[in-house]
């Protein structure tokens, strides 16, 4: 998928929040200082860091589809990878689910085997993706559409984030099969849209 993601170089920012809880103790003045004209506040309990949504699993429920996510990164070139197996299906981190446009890839196949994403074109606006987490979340997308284009074209505008919706997009390989590069020539697209977390 090389040719495909060769473009899609947009800067990795990552935000982190921190919260802090000040408690101040407040004693009261007296002639002669005791334990008892001291007020303290009951102990407060440790703060919980935010549970983060990591995604662990895809499901595809029309084609039967139920495979783990792993986390791919991108090289020098800002060229996404992809999975090392027939199986799995990659996730870029740059952008968590619900929070923009999340990216998955898959092979259509892989060493002659059917990949996860082997029968993603036959997937219609209406099909359902859902994403598992971690720790028990599920989001539900809905597809807009699926699309066949040249693995060779700008991705920037078809991967960016589009006007704050929360979608999901997922990519394989498509089309007919140079035998010289040994990739196919064309990628399938799926846009899909999320309805409920």
């Amino acid at each position: 998928m090389h040719n495909f993601f060769g473009r899609f170089r947009r800067p990795l920012t990552i935000l982190l929040a921190v919260a802090a809880v000040v408690v101040m103790t407040i004693p009261i003045e007296a002639q002669q200082p005791s334990a008892a004209a001291v007020v303290r506040p009951a102990k407060l309990p440790a703060a919980q860091p935010p549970v983060t949504f990591v995604p662990t699993r895809l499901q595809l429920p029309k084609l039967g589809v139920d495979a783990p996510i792993v986390q791919v990164l991108t090289d020098q070139d800002g060229v996404m990878g992809s999975p090392t197996n027939a199986t799995d299906i990659g996730w870029y981190p740059g952008v968590k689910p619900g929070k923009g446009n999340a990216l998955f890839d898959s092979h259509h196949d892989w060493n002659g085997e059917d990949g996860s994403f082997f029968a993603l074109e036959e997937m219609r606006p209406g099909d359902q993706v859902i994403v598992l987490g971690s720790h028990g979340e599920r989001q539900v997308y809905i597809v807009q559409w699926e699309k066949e284009v040249n693995g060779g074209i700008d991705a920037t505008d078809l991967l960016g984030p589009h006007n704050g919706h929360q979608e999901a997009t997922l990519i394989t390989c498509g089309g007919a099969f140079n035998t010289l590069t040994r990739h196919h020539v064309d990628r399938i697209v799926v846009r899909a849209e999320l309805v409920w977390a």
